[in-house]
């Protein structure tokens, strides 16, 4: 681990100290399914964990009925609801944003590679679909997903490692798209 990866991994330990974690779920907590989706950066720490419910999920697992607004990609959606949302002051206005930003993230999650390799949730006691994103040098969002199996909610240092790991491997391919650390 070189001292940038360094710095970033001590950064994001510290945001999720800090932060003020936002827990959603999905459907009123009476249809939920064992799938957690996380936005999380390294810069920002946790924005947000969700449960997933059944109706979100079987929407996602079905391509024709996958929730997608017309006119902008997943990916576009996502990147300008981060940005409004890390630009928030207060636990209050974040708090309210939290539904609009579980919607996209579950729009986000289930176009990607990752989701198409998701094993079928009654096979499996939890998953847990991290969607990981930073600002890179030319202001670009970068997002990385990734899946991690647990029947339990991830802990700080759990999530601390897997941010590291997705980090990691995505600058060792495309050094020149590292986090801006602030």
């Amino acid at each position: 681990m070189d001292d940038i990866q360094k710095a970033a991994k001590n950064r994001f330990e510290q945001s999720l100290k800090n932060a003020g974690h936002h827990f959603h779920v999905d459907g009123g907590g009476n249809t939920v399914t064992p799938l957690w989706l996380y936005s999380i950066s390294p810069t920002e720490g946790i924005r947000v964990i969700s449960q997933v419910s059944i109706e979100g999920y079987r929407a996602c697992t079905n391509p024709k009925t996958r929730p997608r607004q017309v006119g902008v990609s997943p990916v576009d959606a996502l990147t300008s609801c981060i940005s409004s949302f890390d630009r928030l002051s207060s636990n209050e206005e974040r708090f309210r944003e939290i539904p609009t930003l579980h919607q996209l993230l579950l729009e986000y999650a289930c176009h990607t590679k990752t989701w198409e390799i998701m094993p079928p949730l009654n096979q499996v006691s939890g998953l847990h679909f991290l969607i990981c994103d930073w600002v890179a040098p030319r202001n670009t969002r970068i997002f990385k997903p990734m899946l991690v199996g647990s029947p339990d909610v991830l802990d700080e240092n759990d999530l601390a490692e897997q941010v590291g790991r997705l980090v990691s491997m995505h600058t060792q391919r495309y050094p020149h798209e590292h986090p801006i650390l602030a």
